[in-house]
């Protein structure tokens, strides 16, 4: 094989034996090879970059997460906290007018309950035995309200499948539990007003005394 040289403005003539042809042709695949795993290591680092930004992503969001939910709780033990607060300091105030009447009308509850129990005894109307105790439902959650009291979760579903006989039942045995807790409430208050503090239990017997009037709410309203 023969090439052609004209670069220095004459015609010069290269024979290419079998030997300097396999030479330069071993020259062009390796410098074709070189070009090759270059590109494949530019694709492999551009592959590595894409990857470490999307670990870092990923790494972001997750501490981006973990930082709200410790927000959030952060926000739901204060708020908890401010509850039991508001509820200590409101029943460490002076005896209010609510606060009376809410005492007054524990024995006047006491004979309402009575009054319904008889009348389940006698077979007879329940009607006007129910609306005794009902008058007094707004009153107790009048006072928690004005109280801070925590309201309770009701669940209410918890009286869909029970009978009429049974709801009769039912409301005659929380009528009982709340008028046996309110004689208890008013020592808790009367010893929290003497000595101007109150202790964490109070609070959580005051809140169930709180649910339980809310449930004899539902009763009533299904006995009527």
């Amino acid at each position: 094989m023969v090439l052609h040289d004209k670069s220095l403005g004459a015609t010069t003539m290269i024979r290419l034996t079998p030997k300097l042809l396999s030479l330069l042709v071993c020259i062009v695949l390796a410098l074709t090879a070189h070009s090759a795993f270059a590109q494949d290591d530019e694709g492999e680092r551009i592959r590595e970059r894409e990857r470490q930004m999307e670990e870092a992503e990923r790494q972001r969001q997750e501490e981006e997460q973990q930082r709200l939910i410790q927000q959030r709780r952060e926000e739901f033990v204060n708020s908890d906290r401010e509850n039991a607060k508001k509820s200590v300091e409101a029943f460490s105030r002076p005896i209010s007018r609510v606060e009376r009447e809410f005492m007054q009308a524990v024995p006047q509850f006491r004979q309402a309950v009575t009054t319904y129990r008889d009348a389940i005894g006698a077979e007879g109307a329940l009607k006007e035995s129910v609306k005794g105790l009902d008058r007094f439902v707004d009153l107790f959650k009048e006072y928690f309200k004005v109280t801070h009291v925590d309201l309770p979760a009701i669940d209410k579903t918890e009286f869909s499948t029970f009978s009429k006989k049974d709801l009769v039942w039912e409301t005659l045995t929380t009528a009982e539990r709340i008028d046996a807790d309110l004689r208890l409430a008013v020592k808790h208050l009367q010893e929290a007003n003497s000595t101007n503090t109150l202790s964490i239990e109070t609070v959580v017997f005051m809140r169930d005394l709180h649910g339980d009037v809310l449930r004899l709410e539902m009763l009533l309203s299904k006995v009527k």
